[in-house]
């Protein structure tokens, strides 16, 4: 599962994501076509027509024993799922041409199924039955998330996740029963009940109360309620075509609206990515007979700023049985317990790409009210450090010089995203970035010049940007792209010194002041969430699906005495997984040097001016 993700020049999002290859099938859920006056004969009788004959009567019977055991195959089938991460290229066309790329096997049908639709003149309040008249349904969601690197054709990262929910949204009430897709083992387990009173999460085979912590309606986001309030929001961009079974509501091309109402519906965000180069789709499978939603695809990608990067992001949700929920779904209560299998070879859902395992390493740094682990290299002796230093009555206007007299410096930001399993025997996986950056920057008139390299996975140093106020240039391909137009100079390196100076004059209620003979420390380590809400989102650092309630960050930064300049800053965060048997690690490690090295300009790649 895609539990962190930081963004220094990668592409990264906040979907969650489970990995593990396999090559596997895909078994669709068929839909039931209930027909209402078939229900006075059987509560879930054949839907062909009945005629009024003995021997219909017989074949009647004899179909609903079978449609039974439909339903209990499709119980299995949603208990024990094979879904493929394995790429299955197909294009979906838009009424006007537009096409978009599918890589999930379960949008491929939508392809297929959009070739015989044509134009219709129903309108979308026409075609889609209103919330308020849907009680309750099944309902499941899948995404694929598939990352390029531009070093082969093949994903350099494949991470899929599952959700199943049995819903009751009737009047203003929510009532939901979720399953999670556990891929390494190929069944939905267990995930959380939640009503308006109550929410518990299953945890190691058990129901822990969790209430409080978040409503209903935010347990399974894709609900009927929220697909149909997306589709109205959107409705000036959506067209609506039609065969003889069913009307298909799309939009495929570059509008905002879709990823601003579906993008945000299923928390689907692409962090320092090139937003002119974003294309997204949307398609609905909605039942002539029933106005109901069937099925539902929304896709999503776009290029990253890093030579090569492409990030692809794809739903794959469906609706059935709707109405089979109106007493209510599932109910568990707290402390009640269920058998819980566990995967055959790990139960770790990273995406990340898996280098290490056991125990973390690294030394413990304290804070007053919190303790948190230090892994990066370059962090190492700041426990010593703080533990050694004194107490001060210092301001920070007296300890950090001034953005303004700062003109340039090298900076470079070391950043890990690591996931360690409680289970001493299991793999922990983690991913590694460097990011270097020759930067001049005068806070007083806003000029900004910079120049980056990056270093993936301990790999070789490659170019980035070579940006100012007036021009872009993205190394790509070997070669310097002029992206003038689109890129944004203060986009290139987020750690610059004028950004982290007024970080924490801006949060100095937070910073506790330390010193020792040669150095000023600037920290904090708690539970506190604005110290992940501010110093966090200067990298992009984020956790999905993490129990924030036990959520650790520490700040620390370390000033030299003699010319009050940065000169190290650390920021770390860790979390328990919600419902994982492992702990979410994000750090980085940056530092400051070479202050006044680049006052006549930055490196300047002679290639762009060829």
């Amino acid at each position: 599962m895609l539990l962190a993700s930081f963004s220094l020049i990668s592409l990264s999002n906040s979907a969650e994501a489970a990995t593990t290859d396999k090559d596997i099938e895909i078994d669709l859920l068929a839909d039931d076509e209930d027909d209402d006056k078939d229900k006075e004969d059987s509560s879930k009788g054949d839907d062909a027509t009945k005629e009024e004959d003995d021997d219909k009567d017989d074949a009647s019977k004899d179909d609903d024993a079978t449609k039974e055991d439909d339903d209990e195959d499709d119980d299995s089938e949603r208990g024990e799922r094979e879904v493929s991460k394995e790429i299955t290229e197909s294009t979906i066309t838009g009424p006007d041409g537009t096409e978009i790329k599918s890589l999930f096997e379960l949008n491929e049908d939508v392809a297929e199924e959009l070739e015989d639709a044509e134009e219709s003149d129903a309108t979308l309040e026409e075609v889609l039955k209103d919330k308020d008249d849907v009680t309750s349904y099944y309902a499941e969601t899948y995404m694929m998330i598939n990352a390029f690197d531009g070093s082969s054709d093949k994903a350099a990262d494949n991470d899929l996740v599952g959700l199943t929910a049995e819903i009751n949204e009737e009047g203003d009430n929510f009532q939901v029963y979720s399953g999670q897709y556990d891929e390494s083992i190929q069944k939905v387990q267990p995930y959380a009940y939640a009503d308006e009173d109550t929410l518990l999460v299953q945890e190691n085979g058990t129901w822990n109360d969790y209430t409080g912590q978040a409503p209903a309606d935010e347990v399974y986001y894709g609900s009927y309620s929220n697909v149909y309030d997306a589709f109205m929001e959107s409705e000036e961009v959506i067209d609506v075509l039609e065969d003889d079974d069913n009307y298909y509501l799309i939009n495929v091309g570059q509008e905002d609206v879709l990823h601003e109402t579906f993008g945000t519906l299923y928390q689907v965000e692409f962090t320092n990515a090139d937003p002119e180069s974003q294309n997204n789709a949307v398609v609905a499978i909605v039942d002539k007979e029933t106005n109901e939603i069937d099925k539902l695809s929304y896709l999503s990608n776009a290029k990253g700023l890093t030579s090569g990067q492409e990030l692809y992001i794809e739903i794959a949700a469906e609706f059935d049985d709707y109405g089979e929920y109106d007493d209510g779904v599932t109910e568990v209560k707290e402390g009640d317990t269920i058998d819980i299998e566990t995967s055959r070879n790990s139960t770790n859902d990273s995406s990340l790409d898996a280098s290490s395992a056991g125990d973390s390493e690294g030394e413990t740094i304290k804070g007053e009210d919190a303790e948190i682990n230090a892994l990066e290299e370059d962090n190492q002796g700041l426990a010593a450090a703080l533990e050694e230093a004194e107490d001060t009555d210092v301001g920070l206007e007296e300890v950090l010089k001034d953005k303004e007299e700062i003109v340039s410096y090298y900076a470079e930001t070391d950043a890990l995203v690591k996931v360690i399993p409680n289970d001493d025997s299991l793999t922990g996986e983690e991913n590694s970035l460097t990011l270097t950056a020759e930067v001049m920057e005068q806070a007083d008139t806003g000029e900004l010049e910079v120049y980056t390299e990056q270093t993936i996975n301990d790999g070789e140093a490659v170019p980035v940007v070579y940006a100012n106020d007036e021009v872009y240039y993205h190394f790509e391909n070997g070669k310097w792209t002029d992206e003038s137009d689109e890129g944004d100079v203060e986009s290139v390196y987020n750690g610059t010194y004028s950004k982290m100076y007024d970080t924490f004059m801006d949060n100095e209620d937070l910073i506790t002041v330390k010193q020792d003979d040669d150095n000023y420390y600037l920290y904090n380590i708690s539970n506190d969430m604005k110290v992940h809400d501010t110093f966090g989102q200067i990298f992009g650092a984020e956790f999905t699906n993490a129990d924030e309630s036990k959520q650790v960050n520490g700040i620390i930064a370390i000033v030299n005495k003699d010319s009050k300049e940065l000169d190290q800053v650390a920021y770390i965060s860790n979390a328990p997984a919600k419902g994982e048997e492992a702990n979410i690690h994000i750090e980085m490690a940056l530092k400051y040097e070479d202050y006044g090295e680049f006052d006549d300009g930055v490196t300047v790649p002679d290639e762009i001016y060829e």
